[in-house]
């Protein structure tokens, strides 16, 4: 099986956010995020953590788990990230 590397992961999680329109009050639950790879549920969940801490994607603690959307004000950053992958 082939290693799927952080740089990989980090665009399609800001891909899926985005594709899904996960901006201000639309909100995604951490867990959902992580459904389109099952293999790297694990992996995925680590990396929507470091998204969180670069403050790319923000997050809300609830009690049945963690709600992610994108960060507005970085937006230009999520979009050259997404257009490297693509290009």
């Amino acid at each position: 099986m082939k290693k799927i590397t952080y740089l990989h992961l980090r665009a399609l999680v800001l891909e899926r956010l985005f594709s899904e329109r996960c901006f201000g009050q639309k909100q995604m639950l951490a867990e959902n995020v992580a459904k389109f790879a099952r293999d790297e549920k694990k992996a995925v969940e680590t990396v929507i953590h470091k998204l969180i801490a670069q403050g790319l994607v923000l997050g809300k603690k609830k009690h049945y788990g963690i709600h992610v959307w994108l960060n507005t004000e970085r937006l230009d950053e999520i979009r050259e990230i997404l257009l490297e992958k693509s290009g």
